[in-house]
């Protein structure tokens, strides 16, 4: 694995998350949005370290980051993976993968 690239979903969950964050706390979305790109960089290195998601999506993995899951799929177009979602983990999971 080499590479990540996050989705157009993806992106705009991390964007929406920042930026709830930051209306309170700057320096904690910060650190958050840090965390988040750390992860993906680890994931690159260890594909498989997140959970199986298959009830959600057939070949999906999660991994948990304080309350939110980032969702992903390895990409072998691309030789990487695929951030697929970033979530808080109290939502309707099921319904918002599927969308």
């Amino acid at each position: 694995m080499s590479a990540y690239r996050v989705s157009r979903r993806a992106e705009n969950d991390l964007n929406e998350i920042f930026e709830y964050i930051s209306t309170d706390n700057p320096d904690a979305a910060d650190e958050l949005w840090l965390k988040f790109h750390d992860k993906f960089s680890r994931l690159v290195e260890f594909p498989l370290m997140g959970n199986r998601r298959d009830e959600l999506c057939p070949s999906l993995r999660g991994l948990a980051v304080g309350q939110y899951i980032i969702f992903y799929r390895t990409a072998k177009a691309f030789d990487g993976i695929e951030i697929v979602r970033v979530l808080h983990g109290t939502r309707d999971l099921p319904n918002i993968i599927d969308s």
